[in-house]
């Protein structure tokens, strides 16, 4: 939970750090797997500053390049493309999350190193066994299926109850009157885009014809979701979220319980924020990258051996592409930005496993 008040708590009690739970990982381990420099620093005894032993080497799994935290010199050298395959930016795009490769996920692997310690993960490929994949594609095939649907035109979901300025440009249309006569033509009073986004209530006769394309294109859902009879701990799907938008839509900050985005047409950005510093914001997306581009440019390289520190001031970034799935844990806030047209749907879920939800640990002042 990223909770520096229950960690001292618990070092005050002479809680072992040493102590390994059932796969072996001692509270080190996870502070590392969690990329908490600072918990990090708290457990080795030190108010600040991390032992290297502790980091992630470049080239692992768990490695962050930021080259905003680096020297001139070797910036310099970073933007000519002298630092080596670990510093160079992903084929599709930059991401400071975990990636796996669908093919190399199972679910007790998911489980076990991502739901159970709340690590947001893209998994490249995730969603290609769907036919929406493929049929998506075509915003002409969607049109034909379910064009009749009813849905919102917003600026940021749910633009009344986080009280959004915009909220009076909000308005319900059918998917095929937005698709030919709004997305990407008609702005909001800010010049925000509007873009659709609605949550497929199953019982709501509107979106029958919707769910029923959703049950037949979104799915098999991914392997690594799916569980044997005899599991105890169940995952337990919720509610679905269509959304489809032009290049500079979006959603704010906010969080939520586990979720799942499957993108089938276009590119979106992601910012994470751990908690406890996820929060609920209407603030545009559009215009919170443009503040989080600006306090990028203006870092100064870190000191030697406080990068990491240093990069705990940063949200985690990511870009997701077409056939990916971004892994979203209960209560990180995030915020996307679509960069090109895209098209995903998300679905909710919880775990059985969770016994005491995190903005309670959070809330806790020790």
């Amino acid at each position: 939970h990223r909770s520096a008040g229950v960690l001292r708590a618990l070092l005050a009690a002479r809680a072992d750090p040493e102590q390994r739970d059932v796969a072996g990982r001692s509270a080190k381990d996870v502070a590392r797997m969690v990329r908490w420099a600072g918990g990090q620093a708290m457990l080795d005894g030190k108010g600040a500053g991390v032992r290297a032993d502790l980091l992630p080497r470049h080239g692992q799994v768990e490695t962050i390049v930021v080259p905003e935290l680096l020297p001139a010199g070797w910036r310099a050298r970073w933007e000519r493309g002298d630092m080596g395959p670990e510093w160079a930016e992903r084929a599709g795009g930059n991401c400071e999350l975990d990636i796996i490769d669908a093919a190399e996920l199972d679910t007790e692997r998911f489980v076990s190193e991502y739901i159970s310690l709340r690590r947001p993960l893209l998994v490249r490929g995730g969603s290609l066994h769907m036919p929406a994949a493929e049929r998506w594609k075509s915003l002409r095939y969607l049109t034909r299926k379910v064009g009749g649907t009813t849905m919102s035109a917003v600026t940021i979901p749910y633009p009344e109850d986080f009280g959004d300025h915009d909220a009076k440009d909000s308005r319900k249309v059918t998917l095929e009157h937005y698709v030919e006569h709004i997305m990407g033509k008609v702005n909001s009073t800010s010049g925000t885009p509007l873009y659709v986004f609605s949550v497929v209530e199953q019982n709501d006769p509107n979106f029958k014809k919707l769910l029923n394309l959703i049950q037949h294109d979104a799915t098999p859902h991914p392997h690594w979701l799916i569980q044997d009879d005899t599991t105890k701990l169940r995952l337990r799907l919720g509610n679905i979220q269509f959304g489809l938008g032009p290049a500079g839509s979006g959603a704010p900050q906010h969080y939520h319980t586990h979720a799942f985005a499957s993108l089938f047409t276009g590119r979106k950005k992601w910012w994470f924020y751990p908690p406890p510093r996820s929060s609920l914001s209407r603030h545009h997306s559009i215009r919170a990258a443009e503040a989080d581009a600006a306090t990028r440019r203006q870092l100064k390289p870190a000191p030697l051996g406080e990068e990491a520190l240093a990069r705990e001031t940063l949200p985690l970034v990511c870009e997701q592409g077409p056939g990916d799935v971004v892994y979203v844990p209960t209560d990180w806030g995030h915020m996307t930005l679509n960069t090109e047209t895209a098209l995903s749907i998300s679905r909710e879920f919880t775990w059985d496993g969770e016994e005491t939800d995190s903005h309670v640990i959070n809330s806790l002042q020790l």
